[in-house]
């Protein structure tokens, strides 16, 4: 069974395409339980991309897509007040009180996002998250790093696309490792990998207690 929850507008129209081979990103599933039909639940912030849905139709799934770039909070972020924050996150969030997510794919995001919108956005997802929960992000070594706009889908465990987007790119909000790490007060990050381009690729471990499953 596969099912998907789409809240995505379509991907945006992108240009040249890469491959990215990656070290960490099989560390979020366990292949050989979702082989044996384990269900899976999978938070997708990035835009609802292809080879993503593909990949995760091969196993028995929950699907989340939630395009977080095309939402005021990314596009009008400098203009709102604390408590419009709040409340756009609070609306964005609003998944039934039993969801809990097993992978939480957040790209670039936190790169796009302020201090104050990161520590909201840990606060009201923290409820669905279970101590399991692993999530994966790339993050900046230092605040000068360049950041290409694009967008991700999944080929293979070990295998990402990589488009570069050809919309306007968001207000950069760059956050040295240390920093970030702080700021995601959800999650404990488990391994890093410097990237060649001056980027951290971050695997995460939900902090959420034992039992609030």
């Amino acid at each position: 069974m596969f099912s998907t929850a789409n809240r995505s507008n379509h991907a945006a129209p992108g240009g040249a395409v890469s491959t990215f081979k990656s070290t960490l990103f099989p560390g979020l599933f366990d292949l050989e339980s979702l082989e044996d039909g384990r269900q899976l639940s999978v938070l997708d912030l990035g835009p609802a991309v292809s080879t993503s849905i593909n990949f995760f139709g091969h196993y028995k799934c929950h699907l989340h897509i939630l395009d977080l770039f095309s939402e005021p909070i990314i596009t009008q972020q400098p203009l709102l007040t604390d408590d419009e924050l709040d409340t756009q996150l609070s609306n964005i969030f609003s998944f039934p009180e039993s969801t809990r997510f097993d992978v939480c794919l957040f790209w670039d995001l936190f790169n796009y996002l302020d201090k104050p919108a990161i520590t909201t956005f840990n606060r009201l997802l923290a409820p669905y998250l279970h101590p399991e929960t692993k999530a994966h992000c790339f993050g900046l070594l230092k605040t000068n790093t360049p950041l290409a706009f694009q967008q991700y889908g999944i080929l293979q465990p070990d295998s990402l696309s990589v488009t570069s987007r050809s919309d306007p790119a968001p207000v950069l909000y760059p956050h040295p490792q240390a920093a970030l790490k702080g700021l995601l007060s959800s999650f404990n990050t488990t391994r890093t990998m410097l990237l060649g381009d001056g980027r951290l690729e971050m695997l995460l471990q939900s902090r959420a207690a034992k039992g609030s499953a």
